[in-house]
């Protein structure tokens, strides 16, 4: 998906004359911008940074398609739910230990 989404990008930046930004994401130190802006956990990008929540959905439904975009929801959705299925070692070894 990330290679799609950086060849669509792309194109739509040249077909549109669209400069890129003088400061990269990645020259500022992560840290200083804001813990906030930095996701967690998938169910926490599922939630909070919920794609189809977001204003730039249609640019993304426009670039990929709508059914790309449901289907990557449906997808994470089904990845969390079996993530969220499985007992851990760690759980394993802290729990059984009370019974």
């Amino acid at each position: 998906m990330a290679l799609a989404a950086l060849l669509a990008t792309g194109l739509y930046g040249i077909e549109h004359q669209i400069e890129p930004p003088m400061v990269l994401l990645h020259e500022q130190d992560v840290y200083q911008v804001g813990e906030e802006m930095l996701l967690k956990t998938l169910y926490e990008a599922l939630e909070l940074g919920r794609l189809e929540q977001r204003d730039d959905t249609r640019w993304f439904e426009q670039l990929l398609g709508p059914v790309f975009v449901k289907h990557r929801q449906l997808l994470r959705r089904t990845e969390w739910d079996r993530y969220m299925s499985h007992v851990s070692d760690w759980e394993k070894d802290e729990y059984l230990s009370i019974f």
